[in-house]
C-alpha cells in the first residue's frame, strides 16, 4: 500500500525544520509537531493522505497567544 501526504499552512508547503517535525507512525498516527511555538506558527494547517482506497483531508486552525512579560 502507498501513502501520500501533503502538509500545507495558510495553503503554502510546511517543510521540516529545526523547529518542526512530521510525525508518520507505523500505527497509523500522522501530524506535525512543534519544538517550541511561535506567533509565526499561527494558521490554518492542512493534510491529505490518498492511498488505493481514496482520500482523507483533514485542517486544523492554530492559534497562538503571546506571552507577556512583567519585569
Amino acid at each position: 500500500m502507498r501513502l501520500f501526504v501533503c502538509r500545507f499552512k495558510d495553503g503554502y508547503p510546511v517543510r521540516p525544520h529545526h523547529n518542526i517535525n512530521f510525525i508518520n507512525s507505523p500505527g497509523g498516527i500522522i501530524g506535525i509537531h512543534f519544538d517550541k511555538v511561535t506567533l509565526h506558527d499561527a494558521g490554518k494547517y492542512s493534510c491529505t493522505i490518498a492511498n488505493r482506497l481514496g482520500e482523507l483531508e483533514a485542517t486544523a486552525v492554530v492559534e497562538v497567544e503571546g506571552k507577556i512579560c512583567l519585569y
